[in-house]
């Protein structure tokens, strides 16, 4: 996975006649078939290594004249920065800022400057943000996936487009996208809670996730999904079709009460109405705590419901919840370390790196609460 010949042209080019101050802005640089010679190599490698440099505004072309180094390639020759790619999933999104803070922690530590963008988990703006990302000079990505349906799945542009440039995906990733992964054990996640939740005597154990049609497919999710079908399968436990809540619109999107509340209002109907709820994520458990209750359920002594991801807006929720800690601040930090090894050659071919999802208990979070009041560091709790 090492950068390609046109990308390696660029930064020689780079190096030699601008950062060793041969040029001045103004000056062309040697003809095409003078730095094909020097180079050893084609033709149409060196006019993609020159396209490179002036899509990052160092070079200008001159129909017929050449190449010519502009006051923008002396400033870029001159601070001569490495730089990394980071592309997220969703603006203002709390994974998203960790994962970004191991990045730029790696980065700066290592001497690369980080170029941030947004995909708000579109697939084409994704695409048109990593083609944007590689044209500006970045030697690597490391890249927060959005959700892909399996059309696009299939058809990925991450198989097809770029695939000697490093780019590493993080947490929502999928194996045949054949890239660099940092992941998490998301099945297990899935299991032990179910198995958590069995053991507190629960035996009717509600599963919530998303139905956004047309194939959509988020991998965390499902693979948690597996996780507790195989738990309550090895408990003698059966699953009971209507205790998979599929959510027809998108709780990220539109008000939680109009995708989670026909369940809540059908719930006292069910004769083996669950017990326990294993929501999508903490903001997902959070809001249906408040329309459940809202709507006179009781919990969690009538319906317990657990999240995922440890969102700090947790922290303080009232009543307290079972939740997971996954490290995406460490995932970000191998993310980063995993492009640099890339561009430095260290790693030649993709390597998946899964890390553990630890659950995190009520109890737990209360007592961490109370200690944190205490100190004065968070404020009363929240209470609807």
């Amino acid at each position: 996975m090492a950068n390609s010949l046109p990308d390696t042209i660029a930064r020689d080019i780079l190096t030699e006649y601008v950062q060793n101050g041969d040029l001045k802005p103004g000056d062309s640089l040697p003809p095409v078939r003078e730095l094909q010679k020097k180079y050893a190599t084609s033709r149409s490698t060196v006019l993609h290594a020159l396209s490179i440099l002036e899509t990052q505004g160092i070079l200008e072309k001159r129909r017929g004249s050449g190449c010519y180094l502009t006051e923008q390639g002396l400033d870029i020759g001159r601070t001569s920065p490495n730089m990394i790619g980071f592309i997220g999933y969703f603006t203002g999104a709390e994974i998203t800022n960790r994962i970004y803070e191991g990045v730029e922690s790696i980065c700066r530590r290592r001497g690369y400057h980080v170029i941030f963008g947004m995909s708000n988990s579109d697939y084409q703006t994704e695409q048109e943000q990593v083609d944007r990302t590689i044209q500006a000079g970045c030697q690597a990505i490391v890249l927060f996936p959005a959700s892909r349906s399996k059309e696009q799945l299939r058809n990925d542009y991450l198989k097809t487009k770029h695939t000697n440039f490093p780019i590493v995906l993080v947490d929502l990733a999928h194996p045949e996208q054949k890239r660099s992964q940092v992941v998490f054990d998301n099945y297990h996640a899935g299991y032990e809670m179910t198995k958590l939740l069995i053991r507190d005597g629960h035996s009717n154990i509600a599963f919530m996730m998303m139905d956004l049609g047309d194939g959509w497919t988020n991998k965390s999710t499902y693979d948690r999904y597996k996780g507790y079908r195989d738990a309550l399968a090895e408990e003698g436990l059966p699953h009971q079709p209507h205790h998979l809540w599929l959510l027809k619109d998108n709780p990220y999107i539109e008000p939680q009460a109009q995708c989670v509340m026909p369940f809540l209002l059908n719930w006292s109907k069910q004769p083996d109405k669950p017990t326990a709820l294993i929501a999508l994520e903490d903001c997902a458990a959070m809001d249906t705590i408040n329309i459940a209750r809202q709507i006179g359920i009781q919990v969690p002594d009538e319906l317990t419901v657990v999240g995922f991801d440890n969102c700090s807006y947790a922290a303080s929720f009232s009543p307290a919840f079972t939740t997971t800690d996954p490290d995406f601040v460490r995932a970000g930090e191998m993310a980063a370390d995993l492009a640099i090894s890339h561009i430095k050659g260290k790693q030649k071919t993709p390597i998946v790196y899964t890390l553990p999802v630890p659950i995190k208990e009520r109890k737990e979070i209360a007592m961490e609460y109370e200690r944190l009041l205490s100190q004065g560091k968070v404020s009363s709790p929240v209470r609807n």
